[in-house]
Order: C-alpha cells, then structure tokens, then sequence
C-alpha cells in the first residue's frame, strides 16, 4: 500500500498507550513502521510526558523528536552532559544511540507535552 494514513482522531488527539515510568506518567504509541530490513526500519509515533516524576530514558537507537504541544508551564529535555533545554513547540531534538535523555514537564495537574517521533528501530520497542 503506498499511502498510509491515521486521522487525527485515532493518533494526535489520543493519549497514547502507558509505558513503565517512575510516576506512570509517560505515554507512547508507534503508528507506522518502514518495510525496510531488519535492523533499518523507521518507526514513527506520539510521546507524551505528563506533571510529575521526570522519565529517565537510555537510547539504545537514533531517535528524533518534534514537540508539537507544551500544555505546562516548562517541558525540559536535559542529557547527561549538563545541557537542559526548556523546549517549546516546534522545537526538533536528535538523540543519538546510547546517550540518556531525561524528560520533565512542571506545571499544575493536568500538564503535559506532546511530541512526534521518528526512530532507527522495529515497532514496539521503545
């Protein structure tokens, strides 16, 4: 098939599926995978990080990520080099494989940021 599509209804406007966090409070959902050879397939989806206890995350693949909604007063992306970038909407981040990426959202109950991702890995394994 060469086109593919989700309506906004089914992607972007739904919180995506929970994933183990240290305050449950970290979402993903893949949406597409390339045909690509094993070890080259591209996987795209939605990430949300919701108010609470930051999410920890080692890359083991290369991941990029445009935040696409900050409903918070800060959304940080900090590595463990010491940069903490308060990012906001429309801003593109690279994680290469191996580096630790900590995501943090502050704000009242109910805050959260949005992202779209693309990554070098196989669906479902984030």
């Amino acid at each position: 098939m060469p086109l593919k599509h989700t309506p906004a209804t089914e992607g972007f406007l739904v919180k995506q599926a929970p994933i183990p966090s240290p305050g449950n409070n970290t979402f993903v959902g893949d949406f597409f995978t390339s045909d690509a050879p094993e070890g080259q397939q591209m996987t795209c989806g939605f990430y949300q990080q919701s108010v609470g206890e930051p999410l920890e995350y080692e890359y083991e693949y290369d991941e990029m990520k445009v935040v696409l909604a900050v409903k918070a007063d800060h959304f940080y992306v900090s590595d463990e080099a010491g940069q903490k970038i308060d990012a906001k909407e429309g801003d593109i981040f690279y994680f290469k494989k191996g580096v630790t990426i900590k995501f943090e959202v502050v704000g009242p109950e109910g805050s959260y940021a949005k992202n779209f991702f693309t990554a070098q890995r196989k669906p479902d394994s984030a």
